[in-house]
């Protein structure tokens, strides 16, 4: 494959809102995924900083598996992340390349923006949105839902976070035809609801209930995205009743329940059907989420 040098993945790096480590770490899933064997952990760390300052050059098995950490072709590896669209817009938020408090306090400031929902629209939020940034949202939708198993926790919320950002700040500042709008709006009910469940995975329980109401409101007529949020609300009281005894939030849990079971009823039997496969897999996981709630 054509030769990606050191500048080309630091960019790939901070479009992803990755510090060194965390691509050391997405480079070892890749390579459990492919069976490939890496380096350990810190010294896969040195030669992240060592590709990426020039000193060596990236071998071929390494670009790949580049490639299948960032969820890329090895011929957009090459190319670089900026692109037209939303990865150039996409803030780069958490730690950097050391866990610098300056840093945390920038990530401060983002979660804050997207709880009150009075975003300050980013410099290069495109004037006019079409259906392609929509489209590049889902797909980073997508990416965020798939990667949660093998991250999870406060490094993917820095990423969720940023992702509906932009997607908020589009809605609120951009234009498009009512068509984009409309889909625009359920592409931020999905990136609320995915960045309430990595905060709730961070036992970020504040920011899990602000974002998962939020993933509820813009989920409008929508049965899925509306069964999705009342579900993972329902999930989160649960959580919190089984650790504090609360009793409220017990019947919170079932008065949430009711809700994501009327929304599903909405749905054709195909996606019926698919929303219990996935209600199935909330009962395999809700033990690891429950330990959360302490």
């Amino acid at each position: 494959m054509p030769h990606t040098d050191g500048p080309t993945l630091r960019a790939w790096r901070r479009a992803r809102g990755w510090d060194v480590p965390e691509m050391a770490r997405q480079l070892r899933g890749a390579a459990r995924e492919l069976r490939q064997p890496v380096a350990e952990h810190g010294g896969l760390v040195r030669m992240v900083y060592s590709w990426e300052r020039s000193d060596h050059d990236v071998s071929e098995r390494y670009a790949l598996l580049y490639a299948k950490a960032l969820g890329v072709s090895p011929d957009d590896l090459v190319s670089g992340p900026v692109k037209p669209g939303v990865s150039s817009l996409l803030p780069v938020v958490g730690r950097e390349d050391g866990d610098d408090p300056v840093k945390r306090r920038e990530f401060g400031v983002v979660a804050l923006g997207v709880l009150t929902g009075t975003l300050v629209p980013p410099g290069n939020v495109p004037a006019s949105v079409s259906m392609s940034h929509v489209a590049e949202l889902r797909r980073a939708a997508a990416s965020l839902w798939t990667r949660d198993r093998n991250i999870g926790g406060t490094a993917l919320l820095r990423e969720a976070s940023g992702v509906y950002t932009a997607a908020r700040a589009m809605l609120d500042h951009s234009s498009y035809a009512s068509a984009v709008g409309g889909s625009l709006q359920l592409v931020a009910a999905e990136l609320a609801a995915c960045t309430g469940f990595a905060a709730f995975d961070a036992a970020d329980q504040a920011t899990a209930r602000a974002m998962l109401i939020e993933a509820a409101l813009l989920a409008g007529d929508d049965p899925l995205l509306t069964a999705r949020a009342y579900s993972l609300l329902a999930m989160q009281s649960a959580a919190l009743a089984a650790t504090t005894g609360n009793v409220g939030r017990a019947r919170e849990s079932l008065r949430f329940t009711g809700r994501a079971a009327e929304a599903a009823k909405q749905h054709p039997a195909t996606r019926r059907k698919r929303w219990q496969k996935g209600c199935e897999s909330f009962q395999r996981w809700r033990g690891r989420f429950a330990r959360h709630g302490r």
